[in-house]
C-alpha cells in the first residue's frame, strides 16, 4: 500500500507523466483507431512511449527534464491526431488523403485510402535497420477478406545528407504499378528525393 501523505518524487512523477500519455493513446484507439493500421501503429507508440521512460535517469539539468517531459507530450499528441486524421481519411469522403509522417523521426509514414464504396489498399513506409514497404489491401479472390504484403525495399543509392534515394523496382511490386507510384510517393512524403531503377 502506497503511502498518500507522502510527496511523489521526482521520478514517480515522470513515470505518471507516461502512464497517462499510454493511457490516453488507448483511448483514442478505442474511438479513432481501425484495424487496418493496427498492426503497424499499436506497437510503435508503446514502444516509443515506453522508451521514454528511461530518459529521465539521463537528464542532468531542468532543461534536460523540461525537454523529455515535452518529447512525451508531444509523441502522444501527435499520435492521436494522426489516428484522428486517419479514421477520416478511411471513413469520410473528402479530398484525397496525404501520406501523413508517423511521429517526428522521418522514418515512418502511412497512407490511408477512402474505403467507401469499395475497399482499398492502404499503405506504409518504415525504416528499421532496412526500408520496409507494406501494402494491406483486398484479397483479390476473396471478399471480404484482405492481404497484408511487406516488401522490402533495397536502394541501388541512399544519400541521407542530400536526402536522395535510388531504388530498383521489388519483384512483388512489378504487376501492380499504382502500388510502386505509392511507394515512389511514400520516399517523397518522408522528404527524400526518390527514382526508381528498372
Amino acid at each position: 500500500m502506497s503511502d498518500k501523505s507522502r510527496p511523489l518524487t521526482l521520478w514517480e512523477e515522470y513515470e505518471r507523466l507516461v502512464d497517462a500519455a499510454l493511457f490516453a493513446v488507448e483511448k483514442t484507439e478505442s474511438v479513432w483507431g481501425d484495424h487496418l493500421f493496427r498492426p503497424l501503429l499499436e506497437p510503435w507508440i508503446r514502444e516509443r512511449l515506453e522508451s521514454r521512460r528511461s530518459a529521465i535517469h539521463h537528464a542532468d539539468s531542468q532543461l534536460d527534464l523540461a525537454d523529455d517531459t515535452a518529447s512525451v507530450i508531444a509523441d502522444a499528441h501527435l499520435y492521436i491526431e494522426l489516428r484522428k486524421e486517419l479514421f477520416s481519411d478511411l471513413h469520410h469522403f473528402r479530398a484525397e488523403a496525404p501520406w501523413r509522417l508517423v511521429g517526428r523521426a522521418h522514418d515512418f509514414a502511412v497512407r490511408a485510402t477512402l474505403q467507401y464504396p469499395n475497399a482499398r489498399p492502404v499503405f506504409a513506409l518504415r525504416r528499421d535497420n532496412r526500408w520496409v514497404f507494406t501494402v494491406n489491401a483486398p484479397h483479390p479472390t476473396q471478399p471480404g477478406d484482405r492481404t497484408t504484403s511487406s516488401v522490402p525495399v533495397y536502394p541501388t543509392s541512399e544519400d541521407n545528407r542530400k536526402k536522395k534515394i535510388e531504388f530498383r523496382i521489388p519483384a512483388e511490386l512489378r504487376d501492380h504499378p499504382e502500388w510502386l507510384d505509392q511507394l515512389r510517393c511514400g520516399f517523397e512524403a518522408l522528404g527524400y528525393s526518390a527514382s526508381i531503377r528498372a
